[in-house]
């Protein structure tokens, strides 16, 4: 008798138990990171605005060494904000690595909260965390068990019937094990994009004083020549002799 071989990674789909039918936490990671690649785009499209700006032709007019030096400081803090922001919005498009340890990190603290004031919202009938990890670690024994068990005797029934009854309370830590770390995994994509957008903002702080440096060093424009007035002709009109005489002087 052949029997198929339980999962035992608990991210895996358990098919013999019915889902609830809510939405997966895992359905709005692809939105928050599509938010984090628009944010990107859009830190990089102003910080090419702003640097497009420096009027790049004044260099050539530089006369002192103090001028210069300030003229690289304001383009170099300008360069750096906007890697800075665009460094931190990548970190929210690289997926972090998920496991029930996760449930005691910074990023979800939230989560925590909300065990505290509901626990069946997170642990369902097992109620904390370490009751999660106990019942999973004794249902993975009890199936390997009554595996090896059935493998030496595949005709007794009654450990046929364990078997799939421990598979099936298996199953059910499996699941919720699963939906745990769906929803923690999100929550820290969520972390991840809050944090990036507050460095959008300062990386473009930055920026903009790097762009202020620069155009406060950079040295005023030439006046340009003051244009002398085309002479106008003068038109004269006289009497000599009894005859008008006319002419044109410039």
């Amino acid at each position: 008798m052949t029997l198929p071989s339980i999962a035992q990674d608990p991210l895996e789909p358990v098919a013999s138990v019915a889902t609830s039918g809510l939405p997966s936490p895992l359905d709005a990671v692809a939105d928050m990171r599509a938010a984090a690649r628009w944010t990107a785009a859009a830190v990089g499209a102003v910080g090419a605005t702003l640097i497009a700006g420096v009027p790049l032709t004044a260099l050539g007019r530089i006369e002192n060494t103090g001028d210069a030096v300030a003229i690289a400081i304001g383009l170099a803090i300008a360069m750096v904000g906007v890697a800075w922001a665009i460094w931190h919005i990548s970190e929210a498009l690289t997926p972090p690595v998920t496991s029930l340890a996760t449930y005691h990190r910074r990023e979800t603290a939230g989560l925590r909260n909300l065990a505290a004031t509901d626990p069946s919202a997170l642990f369902g009938q097992f109620g904390d965390l370490e009751s999660l990890r106990d019942a999973l670690r004794m249902r993975r024994r009890a199936v390997a068990a009554l595996e090896a068990a059935v493998a030496r005797n595949p005709t007794r029934e009654i450990l046929v019937h364990g078997l799939e009854d421990a598979r099936v309370n298996l199953a059910v830590v499996q699941q919720t094990s699963q939906r745990l770390l769906a929803l923690m995994h999100a929550w820290q994509v969520r972390a991840q994009l809050r944090r990036a957008r507050v460095h959008a903002v300062l990386g473009m702080l930055v920026v903009t004083v790097g762009v202020a440096i620069f155009l406060s060093a950079t040295p005023e424009p030439p006046p340009e020549p003051a244009k002398s007035a085309a002479p106008s002709a003068v038109a004269v009109c006289c009497l000599h002799n009894g005859a008008e005489l006319k002419g044109r002087w410039t």
